[in-house]
This record gives structure tokens, C-alpha cells and sequence, in this order.
């Protein structure tokens, strides 16, 4: 997936979004019975430990994937006007890696 983005965008970051569920929130955590709950502040644990310890992005359940265009040299245009480089950001979050 970084390999993909890396090619058609520019450089990609990956970041684990969440781990033993698709959308784990801490914000839900009231509404979720106890073993829902366990789950969710396991997945928590998981993505900040993801952060330091990288490989563990390879089995998450849903990551983000963060690609930027490198940017353009600035031009001076045919009436001496200064374009400004371009750049896109592209931030794609997927359910599952596959």
C-alpha cells in the first residue's frame, strides 16, 4: 500500500488507525458493554505502541495512509509573476490491509 501511494502521490507514511476492530473509538467507550470496552483500550494500547514499534502497523485492522506531492520549484512566469509551488495531500484511511 505505502509502495502504491509512494508511486502515484509521492512519499507515504502509514499509521496504524486500529487494531481487533474496524473503527475502535475511545469516545464510544460509554455506550460499549465490558468486553467491547476491553477491546477498544487494547486497540488503543496497540496504535501508541504502534507509533514507536513499526512493524506492528502490518497487522492492524485499519490503517491511514498519509502521501504528499514533493513540491515544485518556484517559477517566475512569462510576466515576471512568481508561481507558487504546488502541493497536494492525499490521507486515505482503509478498513483492512490487504
Amino acid at each position: 500500500m505505502r509502495r502504491t501511494f509512494r508511486e502515484i502521490i509521492g512519499p507515504a507514511l502509514l499509521r496504524a488507525d486500529g487494531f481487533l476492530n474496524l473503527n475502535p473509538q475511545l469516545t464510544d467507550m460509554r455506550l460499549l458493554p465490558i468486553t467491547s470496552r476491553v477491546i477498544v483500550r487494547v486497540s488503543e494500547m496497540l496504535r501508541r505502541l504502534s507509533v514507536s514499534a513499526r512493524p506492528l502497523i502490518y497487522i492492524a485492522d485499519s490503517v491511514y495512509v498519509e502521501a504528499r506531492t514533493p513540491p515544485t520549484p518556484v517559477a517566475v512566469g512569462w510576466r515576471g509573476a512568481i508561481a507558487a509551488p504546488r502541493q497536494s495531500f492525499a490521507r486515505h484511511g482503509t478498513g483492512a490491509l490487504r
